[in-house]
C-alpha cells in the first residue's frame, strides 16, 4: 500500500486523546566481524554530513567526536543512571528512562550555533518502568503528535503529553486476576493507529484513538501447546515496508515474525541463535534485513529473511556478560550500525556486512546501556551506568572502617549499661559512570 493512502486512512483524518483519561483502577556459519582497527579516542566513523536527510554519508566511514557531557544534577553522588535512551521522530527531544523510575525529557537547543541538550522535564514513576516509545512523528513544533508512552509496573500504560508531563490518555492490560500488567515491550505500526504490547505469552493491541483496554493476542494457543511462542515478549520492531509485518523477540531466546493480518498466527521464525532476546530491528533501508541483540553475549545477529534458518552475520560488540539490555542502534540511512559495551566501548560496524568493524573508542567508563543516531544531524547519544556491589572480601577487609559506635543504653541482665553498639552501615549499589554524552560525527 502507497505509505501516502496509508497515512490518510490512518491518524491523518483523527486525532491522538489530549485530554487526561482518568482510570478505574549454536553454532551458526556465518562469520564473526570485527578487530578493533583502531586504539584512537575518536572514532574512525563519516566524512561529512547532512542535517537534512540522514547523518551519514554511507560511502564513507564515520568519523564520532566528544562533542558534550551531561550530568544531571539529580544523578550527582547517587547510584542513578540512564538506563536507556531515545531519541523523537525530528531528534528535537530524548526521552531518556532512569534507574530510579523517572521519565526524563531533554531537548536538543541550537542557540548562537551551540548545540546541547537541554532538562525539559522530569515524571518520578511510582515503580520500575520496563518499556518506553515515542509517538513515530513525534516533534517539539507539532504539539499533538509531541507524546510518548511508558509502562510502569503494576499500572495502566499511559500516554505522556512530552512538554509538560501531562498524562493524555491511559491503555490497561488487566489479568485473570483483574491485576494491571506492565508490557516489557512496546511498539507503534508503522500507520500509527495501534499500539503493540508485548508480556508474558501474549500481546496486546490497542487502538491509539480509543484508551481503554485492547485486544489481546495469546502466543501460545493454551498451556499445554507445543506451538506458537512461550515467555516474556522483551522486543517488538515492526518492518518499514508497510507490509505490517513485526519481529516478536523473548527472554526465552525465540523470534518469530507475524503480521498485522494474521493475529496470533507465527508467519516465521528467526534461528540459529540462542539467548534471552533484548532488541530487535529491521533495517530502515531493507526491510528484509533484521538484527536482534541478546542477554549475556557480546553478539548482535543479522538475518536476511530470505533464507531465516540462521544468521548471515554476527557482530562482536565486545564484552558482554550481564542480563542489562545493552543496546544498539542503526544510522538513517542503514549503512551503519552502532553499540557498546560493559566496559564503556564503542564499535561501529558496516551493517550491510561488507567490511565489519569500521571502528572503536573509549566512550565511558562503564556499561553503554543506550546509543543512538540522531534521526536527521551529524550526531550521536550515548548513556552509560550498571549497577555495581562490593564482593565479599573488599566488605570484610573494610569492615573496620565501616563501623560506627553509638552510644546507647543497652539492658542486661535486667540492669540498664551504657555502652557502644556496633552498628553496620547499609552498602548499596554503586555507579561508576553514570554520564549521558553527546558525539559530533565530523
Amino acid at each position: 500500500m502507497d505509505p501516502s493512502v496509508a497515512l490518510q486512512s490512518g491518524l491523518a483524518n483523527t486525532s491522538l486523546p489530549d485530554a487526561v483519561v482518568t482510570t478505574v483502577d549454536p553454532p551458526v556459519t556465518a562469520d564473526i566481524l570485527g578487530q578493533p582497527i583502531s586504539e584512537k579516542s575518536a572514532l574512525t566513523l563519516a566524512d561529512e554530513t547532512s542535517s537534512t536527510l540522514t547523518a551519514i554519508n554511507g560511502t564513507d566511514r564515520p568519523n564520532l567526536q566528544p562533542h558534550s557531557t551531561l550530568l544531571l544534577p539529580s544523578f550527582s553522588k547517587t547510584s542513578n543512571f540512564f538506563r536507556n535512551v531515545q531519541w523523537c521522530a525530528d531528534g528535537s527531544s530524548l526521552l531518556g528512562v532512569t534507574e530510579r523510575a523517572s521519565l526524563e525529557v531533554l531537548d536538543l537547543t541550537n542557540q548562537a550555533n551551540t548545540v546541547e541538550l537541554k532538562h525539559r522535564v522530569s515524571l518520578p514513576q511510582p515503580a520500575p518502568i520496563l518499556s518506553t516509545a515515542w509517538f513515530p512523528t513525534a516533534s517539539s513544533l507539532d504539539p499533538a503528535s509531541y507524546c510518548f508512552v511508558a509502562a510502569t509496573r503494576d499500572a495502566p500504560i499511559k500516554l505522556f503529553d512530552a512538554s509538560d508531563g501531562r498524562v493524555r490518555a491511559s491503555y490497561k492490560i488487566i489479568d485473570h486476576r483483574e491485576r494491571f500488567i506492565a508490557p516489557h515491550s512496546m511498539a507503534f505500526n508503522m500507520y500509527m493507529n495501534r499500539l503493540y504490547c508485548g508480556f508474558e505469552d501474549a500481546i496486546e493491541v490497542f487502538d491509539v484513538h480509543y484508551p481503554g483496554e485492547g485486544t489481546r493476542l495469546h502466543t501460545v494457543p493454551t498451556k499445554k501447546s507445543r506451538d506458537g511462542i512461550r515467555g516474556i515478549i522483551s522486543s517488538l520492531a515492526f518492518a518499514p515496508d508497510w507490509t505490517g509485518t513485526y519481529a516478536v523477540g523473548t527472554f526465552s531466546g525465540t523470534i518469530a515474525l507475524y503480521t498485522e493480518d494474521t493475529g496470533a498466527q507465527v508467519q516465521n521464525w528467526l534461528e540459529g541463535f540462542e539467548g534471552g532476546v533484548t532488541q530487535t530491528r529491521f533495517n530502515p533501508a531493507q526491510p528484509h534485513v533484521v538484527y536482534a541483540g541478546f542477554r549475556r553475549t557480546q553478539i548482535i545477529a543479522r538475518w536476511d529473511l530470505r533464507n531465516p534458518s540462521e544468521p548471515d552475520i554476527l557482530y562482536d560488540r565486545g564484552v558482554v556478560s550481564t542480563n542489562q539490555r545493552l543496546g544498539f542502534d542503526l544510522s538513517p540511512d542503514g549503512r551503519w550500525l552502532i553499540s557498546g559495551d560493559e566496559q564503556g566501548q564503542v564499535s561501529v560496524f558496516d551493517a550491510l556486512g561488507e567490511q565489519g568493524r569500521v571502528g572503536t573508542v573509549s566512550a565511558h567508563q562503564d556499561s553503554i546501556g543506550a546509543i543512538g543516531f540522531h534521526p536527521s544531524k551529524p550526531y550521536v547519544v550515548s548513556a552509560s551506568g550498571s549497577r555495581h556491589f562490593e564482593d565479599a572480601e573488599s566488605s570484610s577487609s573494610e569492615s573496620e572502617e565501616s563501623e560506627e559506635l553509638e552510644d546507647v543504653e543497652v539492658v542486661v541482665s535486667g540492669v540498664g549499661v551504657r555502652g557502644p553498639i556496633v552498628r553496620q552501615k547499609q552498602r548499596g549499589p554503586m555507579v561508576v559512570d553514570n554520564s549521558l554524552k553527546l558525539w559530533a560525527l565530523q
